[in-house]
């Protein structure tokens, strides 16, 4: 491996993610250092950094060249919001929860055939599970 693969600057098309992960990792020792007293990190903390940003690397080329087991592209590539026919509404919901039980908010649309908003709800939830974020989401088109 030539140390230029893991240069990081301007001109690497990389090096947002390089510099993300390695950030990244800076945050999570610090807060593992000082809000847990943990102090058991990498002593080759450039060698481990290293390793990991070789990992994302190749994860994201994978993903890139990533193939349906059915044939056709990568399946995240094909989602999208599709209007429903028409004379017909569409219902969106949507609870997440940051962590179980962690801050969590619920909401929803409605939208017509032409993709215009009919009306929306949205609700912080405080702290709860992201099923209960979910349900409560659900819950919360009976106020459309």
């Amino acid at each position: 491996m030539a140390t230029s693969e893991f240069e990081i600057s301007p001109r690497d098309k990389n090096w947002p993610t390089k510099f993300t992960i390695i950030l990244w990792y800076l945050w999570k020792w610090r807060c593992a250092y000082y809000l847990e007293g943990i102090d058991d990190f990498p002593r080759a903390k450039g060698r481990f950094l290293c390793s990991k940003i070789t990992e994302v690397l190749h994860a994201l080329q994978q993903e890139d060249h990533a193939i349906d087991i059915c044939g056709g592209e990568n399946p995240s590539s094909r989602v999208r919001w599709e209007p429903p026919e028409g004379g017909w509404i569409v219902l969106n919901t949507d609870g997440v929860a940051q962590g179980n039980l962690g801050p969590a908010g619920a909401g929803g649309v409605l939208r017509g055939s032409q993709g215009e908003w009919i009306v929306g709800f949205s609700e912080h939830l405080g702290h709860c599970s992201s099923v209960r974020a979910e349900l409560r989401a659900v819950e919360g088109t009976s106020t459309c």
